[in-house]
């Protein structure tokens, strides 16, 4: 998934559930500005990871302008959240 600088310039929520496959971060999200919030659900543990704020060369970086971000995902068969 790509992001082009001035696409969706009044987005305010992105919402990404059930992406197995993607395993970073939408290239290109530092240019939805305007983001307010950013729920990923049921992705990849590869992808939740990377987002660790703690991880060297992970992702993070690239969201750390989103007021709000869940991540919600699956442990022991129950559904947990996590917010940075």
């Amino acid at each position: 998934m790509r992001v082009e600088d001035g696409a969706m310039p009044h987005l305010e929520t992105l919402i990404i559930v059930n992406s197995e496959l993607m395993d970073e971060v939408p290239s290109g999200i530092k240019h939805l500005t305007n983001l307010q919030t950013f729920v990923l659900s049921e992705m990849s543990q590869k992808l939740i990871s990377k987002l660790d704020p703690d991880v060297q060369d992970g992702d993070y970086s690239k969201i750390a302008h989103i007021p709000e971000v869940q991540i919600g995902y699956l442990e022991h068969g129950q559904r947990k959240e996590k917010f940075l």
